[in-house]
């Protein structure tokens, strides 16, 4: 039997081609309206406010970058939604050989997250977000009976952003395909009410951790997740989010016996979920942190609250290099002036919805 660890990217990768749905599967409810606005008490601040709100997760770690998994292919031109605001994709770049991929916009993105630098993962309660529906119909180990609950089915998206916990119960380095590290944790009720597992296209979403500083850091990225199942080896494959998984059948990797029973789910019967470990390539994204933003430079939006006072870069806004606009949030108080940097003169302003956009040459 292939080993766990070499097999669930592959899994992961292969659901996100058969559904688009993208939810964080919780234990305790199926409530699609379970953790659907920005965590509050202690876990306040643990990177609601920096999640792009997308076909993808992703987590702005500057005002310039985001950093997601690479098997989702963000690409140049891209654009998504972030805070109210339409941002372009200008250029990427991904940690050779992981699931790691940075991005960065055109503009600058309110309320990034710092990364988590440091090794102490292991045990810590995670903070996880992803997009999309709640859970589906239940999954039965014992039809028709249907009096031993096993989990329930992927369901499609409704694009809406949630958080739930799960705790790291270990760490995993694989060296087949996408390599890197990664952190573990399992979909089981060990972890509390709010305990959840990725389902098929969570791929992206940030998980946090509290740092000794009191700060919540970005600690993963949504990466893998066992999801594809069958009653007997000739059945027919289901995707679902199971916390008891003893008794199904799983890929093995192995042409000669594909599907097999995992003999681990006797120990670990709750399905295994893989979050890119950022701490192992802080020093990477860091570096990338510090270089040029990629492609050609777009203007800088600049604000001061007098006519001849001291300009200084706005907090946030968003530039579309192909029409020339700079978007940003209509000022809550008059006296605001604006001005670019560089070459660049604005033609025109309109305002609409509480934001105004500047066109330039």
């Amino acid at each position: 039997m292939a080993s766990r660890d070499r097999l669930l990217l592959a899994l992961f990768i292969a659901a996100l081609s058969t559904f688009s749905g993208q939810a964080l599967v919780f234990l305790s409810t199926g409530d699609p309206n379970h953790n659907t606005t920005a965590p509050t008490g202690d876990l306040a601040g643990s990177g609601w406010q920096s999640q792009a709100q997308a076909s993808f997760g992703g987590t702005a770690i500057s005002g310039q970058v985001v950093a997601t998994a690479n098997h989702l292919g963000v690409l140049v031109g891209m654009s998504f939604p972030y805070a109210g605001l339409s941002y372009r994709v200008v250029g990427w770049t991904n940690r050779v050989g992981t699931d790691l991929r940075l991005f960065w916009v055109a503009g600058r993105m309110p309320n990034p997250s710092p990364i988590y630098e440091g090794r102490a993962e292991l045990n810590a309660t995670l903070v996880y977000h992803g997009f999309g529906g709640p859970r589906g119909n239940p999954v039965y180990y014992d039809p028709p009976a249907n009096s031993d609950l096993r989990g329930w089915l992927w369901t499609g998206s409704d694009g809406r952003l949630r958080w739930g916990t799960n705790r790291v119960m270990d760490y995993l380095t694989t060296q087949s395909g996408l390599s890197g590290e990664y952190l573990i944790a399992y979909f089981t009720d060990s972890v509390g009410d709010d305990a959840i597992t990725f389902s098929g296209g969570d791929s992206g979403g940030g998980a946090f951790i509290k740092d000794i500083d009191g700060r919540w850091k970005l600690a993963g990225i949504a990466a893998a997740v066992e999801a594809t199942f069958r009653v007997t080896p000739n059945s027919a494959t289901f995707y679902a989010s199971l916390f008891n998984r003893k008794g199904f059948y799983e890929e093995s990797g192995d042409p000669r016996k594909p599907w097999v029973l995992d003999p681990t789910a006797n120990q670990t019967p709750g399905a295994q979920l893989q979050a890119t470990r950022v701490s192992a390539y802080a020093d990477w994204i860091k570096a990338q942190l510090a270089a040029p933003i990629p492609g050609t430079p777009t203007p800088l939006l600049l604000q001061a609250r007098e006519a001849g006072g001291t300009f200084t870069e706005a907090d946030a806004y968003a530039v579309d290099p192909s029409k020339k606009e700079i978007t940003f949030y209509a000022p809550a108080t008059p006296n605001h002036f604006y001005q670019l940097d560089g070459a660049s003169n604005i033609v025109s302003i309109t305002r609409k919805s509480g934001l105004i956009t500047l066109t330039y040459k």
